[in-house]
């Protein structure tokens, strides 16, 4: 949940099967009750603030995992290269989620998942003001003395879905939608293909790219922006490996399925004489950009950018279709292949240069 998502608008291994409630989750009694979570999004969201500040992926690596933690590291690691370059520390206002939904899965055995979401809302009078966003925290314990960790933290628009409840726990999943569910990364993953080589959305919406609280990466206009400034880009996005798909029921019979897809982003000069210029841009006028500082500028034949997307979808009661409902994701590396060349171009905007814009954290 790094902090630098409140400067542009309020806004760090187990086996697929373990990120899902069974079937059979109202047999057997549960490992966890709900009286045990009281007060763990207010502890957690406290030192949030303070690894921000500090900017401590050893602190973050005590609340986080998973693709949340992955993301977040490096966008701290991008920050401090930042820092150490230009003497700017980014200013990571303190910010905390007003909680509106606490869904605990009934879980007889470990790992257990609780869903929480709620409001973003700055804590500083100097945070600029933005747009009414929600987001999700699924937070997972995998045994009786392991800690609570996010997993997963995507951004919403003002609307969080409605999970099913049960007796004080989640409802418990049908089987046939812990499937769909499966299949989901995959058709996602393919459909940005299918948008970017041919510029039709598919199942997508226009909104998906623009939306002020949460926004996909647009693989087709970084293709198109690449061809007008002389070089290639490609977006190439997979499920994640092993899956970290989360599920839970929604009242009225649909679906939410939270998972991540990883990312590669491969920019291509269009010759050894034609190289990218790959430049380091300010954090006073783009915080979102400690990414550029992953990598030293200079010019290269080719620039790869390594992250993940964690993804919300939900999947309609006949699990025949889905929507997106939210997103957040990062860099966590960027490499290069140096040349000689003085450059006669300039990298307009590399892909996925607001990544963290809109998002959760």
């Amino acid at each position: 949940m790094a902090s630098t998502l409140l400067v542009v608008g309020l806004a760090a291994c187990s086996s697929p099967a373990a990120r899902r409630p069974q079937a059979s989750a109202d047999s057997g009694r549960p490992v966890v009750r709900p009286a045990a979570v009281d007060g763990l999004l207010a502890r957690t969201m406290a030192r949030n603030n303070r690894a921000n500040a500090r900017l401590d992926a050893g602190l973050l690596s005590s609340y986080e995992a998973g693709s949340a933690f992955a993301i977040d590291a490096g966008t701290y690691e991008g920050e401090r290269r930042a820092e150490k370059a230009t003497g700017y520390h980014p200013p990571n206002a303190p910010f905390t989620l007003r909680r509106q939904l606490s869904a605990l899965q009934r879980e007889p055995a470990w790992p257990v998942q609780l869903l929480t979401g709620g409001r973003t809302v700055a804590q500083s009078r100097n945070s600029p003001a933005g747009p009414a966003c929600d987001s999700l925290l699924d937070f997972e314990k995998t045994g009786p003395a392991a800690p609570w960790k996010i997993v997963l933290e995507p951004g919403l628009g003002p609307s969080l879905p409605p999970v099913a409840m049960r007796g004080g726990y989640a409802a418990p999943v049908r089987p046939s939608a812990v499937r769909a569910a499966d299949g989901l990364p995959a058709k996602v993953a393919q459909a940005l293909l299918h948008f970017e080589t041919t510029g039709n959305l598919g199942p997508f919406q226009r909104s998906y790219f623009t939306g002020s609280c949460w926004q996909l990466p647009n693989p087709r206009l970084d293709l198109l922006n690449a061809e007008s400034a002389g070089f290639a880009a490609r977006d190439l996005f997979s499920p994640l490996v092993p899956a970290d798909t989360s599920v839970f029921a929604l009242r009225g019979g649909a679906t939410l399925a939270i998972f991540t897809l990883s990312f590669k982003d491969e920019l291509i000069a269009a010759s050894p004489s034609a190289p990218v210029a790959w430049r380091h841009t300010s954090l006073r006028k783009d915080p979102s950009a400690a990414f550029t500082y992953l990598l030293p500028a200079g010019n290269y034949l080719q620039v790869d950018q390594k992250g993940e997307l964690e993804v919300a979808a939900v999947l309609s009661p006949s699990h025949a279709s889905y929507r997106l409902v939210g997103d957040y994701y990062g860099f966590t590396s960027v490499t290069g292949s140096k040349a000689s060349s003085h450059p006669t171009t300039t990298v307009p905007g590399a892909t996925l240069a607001a990544a963290q814009k809109g998002a959760s954290g």
